[in-house]
């Protein structure tokens, strides 16, 4: 008598235990404009100070790019692989100071957990196996840059 071994397969897929926002940490957005010479009868400067800056989508690192596509669908919220925002600012310094943006972006985050079931050629569990995964998604405003707090420094030279 022949003993064949039964036939099996996997399947993946992505269980989101939870999600929220996230403000990631403050990046400087712009090169510092320095106030020398300020305006006319004036101590100050008035500086329109270009900001820009682009975030892309980041992964635990067990998350390799077969299961990319798992979290971005199982997430619960739209998924952006990337975005950016691009935008003036207005500040107001005194003499002998320089100014510049900074700017903190936001993310959706997905925590859950990575699922790899093995069936058997009927369809039956054979076993799952679970990790531990996340996600950030680069979250954006409904003109389609990038949301975020913008904050301007100021420092003396």
């Amino acid at each position: 008598m022949i003993a064949i071994a039964p036939t099996t397969f996997k399947g993946y897929s992505y269980e989101e235990t939870a999600s929220y926002p996230y403000y990631g940490p403050a990046e400087r957005a712009s090169n510092p404009h320095q106030c020398i010479s300020p305006d006319v009868d004036d101590v100050y400067c008035t500086t329109s100070i270009s900001y820009s800056l682009t975030k892309s989508e980041t992964y635990s690192a067990n998350v390799d790019i077969t299961w990319k596509k798992y979290v971005k669908t199982g997430a619960s919220f739209s998924w952006n692989t990337s975005a950016s925002v691009s935008s003036t600012y207005s500040v107001r310094h005194p003499e002998n100071t320089q100014a510049w943006i900074e700017f903190k972006p936001r993310y959706n985050v997905t925590i859950g957990k990575l699922v790899t079931t093995t069936y058997t050629e009927f369809f039956e569990v054979l076993y799952e196996e679970r990790e531990d995964a996340d996600g950030y998604s680069p979250s954006k405003l409904s003109n389609g840059q990038l949301q975020g707090i913008v904050k301007s420094y100021v420092t003396d030279l």
